[in-house]
């Protein structure tokens, strides 16, 4: 007779994540037409703590401020600029890890103290998959135009 676990899945961090995170999104379609990028300031706000931490996990202060950076404009009514995109791209890069080859970079030594077992890895690969996807749908909307 084996043991049965007391960890419910369904109450697991991960599990969570996975359901708040893409719960969150809808049909491009049904997105309002007066704000086209509604998809990301959706995801980065309903994420926003997450994004933090994983931001800060792998790029330090300089992460957190990007982060911060990118949460505070896409919060406000005023159209998204051509830097707040470049600033979401360089977001998706630090977490997807584009910069952990460079020796001595702070992403580098970062990302050697994150134990590859720890659940935050695979919460860190769900929010940037889903921030990617919602830049992505705003890219399709816009076709890479100035702003976003």
């Amino acid at each position: 007779m084996g043991t049965k676990s007391n960890l419910d899945p369904a109450k697991s961090r991960t599990f969570e994540l996975e359901n708040c995170m893409f719960d969150q999104f809808q049909s491009p379609s049904l997105y309002s037409v007066s704000d086209p990028i509604a998809p990301l300031r959706d995801f980065v706000a309903s994420h926003r703590e997450g994004l933090l931490h994983a931001a800060g996990l792998l790029g330090g202060h300089r992460g957190i401020d990007l982060a911060l950076e990118i949460s505070e404009e896409l919060s406000s009514a005023r159209p998204v600029s051509r830097r707040t995109r470049t600033q979401v791209i360089a977001l998706i890069e630090l977490l997807s890890l584009e910069r952990v080859h460079q020796l001595g970079s702070e992403e580098c030594s970062r990302f050697t103290a994150i134990n590859p077992c720890d659940p935050v890895v695979e919460e860190i690969c769900l929010l940037t998959d889903g921030l990617r996807d919602s830049l992505n749908l705003v890219s399709t909307h816009y076709h890479q135009s100035p702003t976003i």
